[in-house]
């Protein structure tokens, strides 16, 4: 497996003292960094599999919705001309950025339905674990489909909240568990595909799923 980026003690220094403040953990980052190396692999998973599905795109634009502590912006930077990576809490993303000189990526904080890229210029979209928590997922999906080109890609990952996941996160034991999931994981899949054409699906833990990645593509035309 290639090795994690950001490196797993240079995320454990945000911490103050023994936990993470509370508005880090949308971050994922008590996930990436747990004690439990069960609870650890499950959240990296998504991302070996994220990676595996995208090394072989390249080009100007990639958007990173919801980078929370920049996982996938290396990957990314490699790849794109530019990376604009938006999150309502941008803090660690910027750090990273900055401490690592990705000197393509560009933060934004996001504070509106506005996804700060124009209308069909980007190559590609990622949204790790993030469209469950969009409130109003419809209106989420149409601005992904302003921005995204024609025959560009959308690559989203969703928990499917079965047994098994809702035992990891029992197991995981964190401190701040608010049920801010507005739709299921399995509901989020079904409304983007009525919007973008559906080009491969992975399962983590394929008999036990317990989350799913999608790579969705924007249809040349409109339907």
């Amino acid at each position: 497996m290639a090795e994690h980026f950001p490196p797993l003690h240079y995320l454990t220094d945000f911490r103050e003292g023994t936990d993470f403040p509370k508005e880090l953990y949308d971050t994922c980052l008590p996930s990436y960094t747990h004690g439990n190396p069960l609870v650890r692999w499950w959240a990296w998973q998504r991302v070996v599999v994220a990676q595996r599905m995208l090394r072989s795109q390249r080009g100007t634009l990639a958007i990173d919705l919801g980078c929370g502590m920049g996982v996938m912006l290396k990957f990314l930077a490699e790849r794109f001309a530019s990376v604009r990576a938006i999150d309502t809490e941008p803090r660690v993303a910027e750090k990273v950025v900055a401490d690592f000189s990705l000197t393509q990526v560009q933060t934004v904080k996001r504070t509106t339905q506005h996804l700060h890229a124009d209308n069909e210029s980007a190559d590609l979209v990622v949204a790790l674990d993030v469209l469950e928590h969009i409130p109003d997922l419809d209106a989420e999906i149409a601005e992904l489909a302003r921005v995204i080109k024609p025959g560009g890609y959308l690559l989203v990952s969703a928990p499917t909240e079965n047994w098994l996941y809702l035992l990891g996160r029992r197991m995981a034991r964190f401190k701040y568990e608010d049920d801010h999931h507005h739709r299921s994981g399995l509901a989020v899949l079904e409304a983007v595909a009525k919007s973008f054409r559906e080009v491969r699906r992975k399962a983590i833990l394929p008999l036990l799923t317990c989350s799913y990645v999608v790579l969705y593509q924007r249809p040349q035309t409109t339907r």
